[in-house]
């Protein structure tokens, strides 16, 4: 099985669909070192248990010039043979890999090195490696988000190649995204991701000279004749056109969000500002606090997966501690807990026509949760942490007022009450468990213009012993003299029925 690419946006620009036609909703697993860390073998088996576990693409760096854990392989490709992503360093000698730079693990801040690659001479070896990794995926029916290549935070301070921007010239920075845009513009699983974890207009300027060489490269790539969308991680709490010198070329909205570490944070607020930014455009949490980092437990991951899924609407990307960083066990960790609650996640998503859902109170959609919904995040500016908000319901409805989606989260207390105009005439109401993914019925009541709001009290526990639950109501329509629930679109318009 192929891909079906590349990924286009609908005419609405609400949502990715595929060659075919049909909605695609990413649902993205973030090993980061996926290049330079695995053996092939590794490779297989993380991508075997990632579409086993309903995750369809991968977020992954192309290049990545540090190690994160000692003894890794980075910045060569251990499915190289170890080979480096360029041959060459700035004075015409063979490059090293920067192994004062690579080999700091955090030890200085920031870290000392050369910063020497020269850009011009990408190494085909190595990028055989890259590769591999998008042959993989294609093979499995699967899209790989890639970063080209990584800034790194604090202005590289301790990673990414924000430094050696410096030192090469717009010449060879134009002649890496030649290199790129040639070799990678046929797959068709493949969607860009500039950046990462800095925002250079905001930290560097919109005319700083690295800000500028970075923004040659896209350019370089797309002139190769690479068709494939972007979107822009930046540094949280931002969305991909809060770069001044990249959001001309923007077509998805990358959401990285979360709380002020090690304090926790909802992930419904800057999802729901990118969804209200014009024009539209599909929307992507494509970074939260991960599981089994800054202390965030499993129910935490579990709501910040669903607020975003509710208000993105669908669109979300997972990732561990362990994994990203392929340290010591991270093989072990593709099968957590918390991965399995994503996991579940999409077989409701999957279930429903989410390429319809309207966030509550956005785009026309009416306010459909009126009472009991908890406070709501403050983050007055792109890049302020989402502060409070932890008990607050996300609620999404179709248009059509066929399906209302309403997320519970752990922290709500009490009843809340729905707008039951929002819905087209007599639905079907139940709670979805979403540690267990199982339906439990309350039953159905009178929707559409001048019905009355109904108050919904959610159960007391879910099967892992938290509160969180999720409210579904779809439309009952008749069949013969029976009434009977509505059909869905499943992923990619199979037809489903829950």
């Amino acid at each position: 099985m192929a891909f079906p690419g590349p990924l286009t946006i609908h005419s609405s620009g609400r949502y990715l669909v595929d060659s075919l036609g049909r909605p695609f909703r990413p649902q993205i697993y973030t090993p980061w070192v996926i290049v330079t860390e695995p053996t092939l073998a590794e490779l297989r088996q993380v991508l075997d248990s990632l579409k086993a576990t309903g995750f369809n693409g991968i977020l992954f760096q192309m290049t990545n010039p540090v190690k994160y854990v000692s003894g890794a392989n980075s910045p060569g490709s251990l499915m190289a043979s170890g080979a480096l992503p360029f041959s060459l360093n700035l004075s015409g000698g063979t490059w090293n890999g920067d192994p004062t730079f690579a080999g700091d693990l955090g030890a200085n801040n920031p870290a000392p090195g050369n910063f020497d690659a020269d850009f011009s001479t990408a190494n085909a070896t190595y990028f055989a490696a890259v590769d591999t990794v998008l042959d993989e995926l294609n093979a499995r029916d699967m899209l790989g988000i890639a970063v080209p290549h990584y800034n790194g935070y604090n202005q590289g301070a301790q990673d990414g190649w924000w430094r050696t921007y410096a030192n090469n010239s717009t010449a060879k920075c134009q002649s890496l995204g030649t290199f790129l845009g040639n070799r990678y513009k046929n797959y068709p699983n493949l969607m860009w991701s500039m950046g990462v974890d800095m925002t250079p207009s905001v930290e560097a300027g919109p005319t700083h000279a690295s800000t500028l060489k970075a923004r040659a490269m896209l350019d370089s790539i797309k002139a190769a004749g690479d068709a494939h969308l972007w979107g822009g991680h930046w540094k949280a709490s931002r969305i991909s056109t809060d770069d001044s010198a990249f959001a001309d070329v923007m077509d998805v909205q990358f959401v990285y969000t979360h709380g002020n570490y090690p304090t926790d944070g909802p992930t419904y607020g800057r999802s729901r500002v990118a969804y209200s930014t014009s024009p539209a455009r599909p929307c992507l949490l494509i970074e939260t606090a991960y599981e089994e980092e800054n202390s965030t437990t499993v129910t935490q991951n579990r709501a910040h997966m669903w607020w975003a899924a509710v208000s993105t609407p669908g669109a979300i990307t997972f990732g561990n501690g362990t994994t990203w960083k392929a340290g010591s066990g991270w093989l072990t960790k593709l099968g957590t807990p918390a991965t399995i609650d994503v996991h579940r996640l999409g077989l409701l998503f999957n279930a429903i026509p989410w390429y319809q859902l309207v966030p509550s109170a956005l785009a026309g959609t009416l306010t459909l949760v009126t009472a009991g919904t908890g406070t709501y995040t403050t983050m007055a500016s792109p890049g302020d942490f989402e502060v409070g908000g932890l008990d607050w319901v996300a609620s999404a409805a179709t248009s059509d007022g066929r399906w209302l989606v309403a997320y519970r989260p752990p922290t709500h207390s009490g009843t809340f009450t729905v707008d039951m105009a929002a819905m087209a005439g007599q639905a079907r109401a139940r709670w979805f468990d979403p540690t267990a993914g199982t339906y439990q019925d309350i039953g159905t009541f009178r929707g559409g213009f001048g019905a009355p709001s109904q108050v919904f009290t959610p159960p007391a526990n879910n099967a892992a012993g938290q509160t969180d639950h999720v409210l579904v109501l779809n439309l009952v329509e008749m069949v013969g003299n029976k009434r009977a629930p509505v059909g869905s679109a499943g992923p990619r318009g199979s037809a489903r029925m829950l």
